[in-house]
């Protein structure tokens, strides 16, 4: 996976099935969280629509938490969620997959919680 930023918007392009974008790498306790990830068919090139993509969020402490959508017309699938106010500083790693669809390689991205 190759990791791309500019300003607050970064994302990373996987070889294969999905490019996944985070809102930020580095987040402040209270702050919101978006993530996103189109899903491509790595034959057709075309996106992959009405999947359901699992975004699994793991903690600092290893404690995991599970955010699911379905991928649009377009194959983008995303979810927002908050950071909150106590939350642990450190890093935050999402893996993002296709549980019904198996043949999609997971991807992982990481954000950093802490104060700026």
């Amino acid at each position: 996976m190759t990791a791309y930023g500019g300003g607050t918007q970064a994302f990373a392009q996987s070889p294969g099935d999905f490019y996944i974008w985070i809102d930020k790498y580095m987040i402040e306790p209270g702050e919101e969280q978006t993530i996103s990830a189109t899903l491509i068919s790595q034959h057709t090139g075309e996106p992959i629509v009405g999947t359901e993509i699992e975004f699994r969020v793991t903690y600092p402490s290893g404690n995991q938490f599970s955010f699911y959508s379905t991928t649009d017309y377009d194959g983008v699938a995303y979810v927002d969620f908050d950071i909150r106010e106590d939350a642990s500083y450190g890093h935050y790693s999402v893996r993002v997959s296709a549980p019904t669809n198996p043949q999609h390689s997971p991807e992982t991205v990481a954000f950093y919680v802490g104060m700026s």
